[in-house]
């Protein structure tokens, strides 16, 4: 808990990590933290060194997939890529839209805020995502598990 005298003026907003690049570059953000697939690292690279930002890489992370307790494949406790084949991507970024088409996913739902993102994982019995980590409490308040899957994609946390 910060002191009661110490000054606090914050303000978070959830954004796209191409959006966050930009406030930061315009000066409407002091500081912003992306996460992103390794696999499209080199656009957010472009888009950092365009506005002549400097971008620090805190870590990389394989994947897991989030979907609902009540999904088919809730059960198993270690997936594979061609397991998830025939069930609806849900997207949650920029580029994804991109790397969705390119994969060839049959299904997806795009999404871009948490809130959202978490009715459709609860609701839509079929729908995954790839996630960093989710907190146990965040599983359990929404009826979510997150498995480990194999060959799974990294996702990289920066800050810019």
């Amino acid at each position: 808990m910060l002191p009661n005298d110490l000054a606090l003026n914050m303000n978070i907003i959830e954004t796209t990590a191409l959006t966050t690049i930009k406030m930061v570059a315009e000066g409407k953000a002091v500081i912003g933290r992306l996460f992103f697939y390794e696999q499209v690292a080199l656009v957010y690279k472009k888009s950092v060194q365009k506005y002549r930002l400097y971008m620090e890489l805190l870590w990389k992370v394989k994947a897991y997939v989030l979907f609902s307790k009540h999904h088919p494949l809730a059960g198993q406790e270690i997936l594979t890529q061609s397991m998830l084949a025939d069930y609806t991507r849900v997207v949650y970024s920029d580029t994804e839209y991109d790397v969705v088409l390119k994969e060839k996913t049959k299904r997806f739902i795009a999404v871009k805020e948490r809130g959202t993102m978490m009715d459709v994982l609860s609701n839509c019995h079929d729908c995954y995502m790839w996630t960093v980590s989710t907190h146990h409490n965040i599983l359990q308040a929404h009826n979510l598990v997150a498995r480990p899957c194999e060959n799974s994609p990294s996702l990289i946390e920066a800050t810019i």
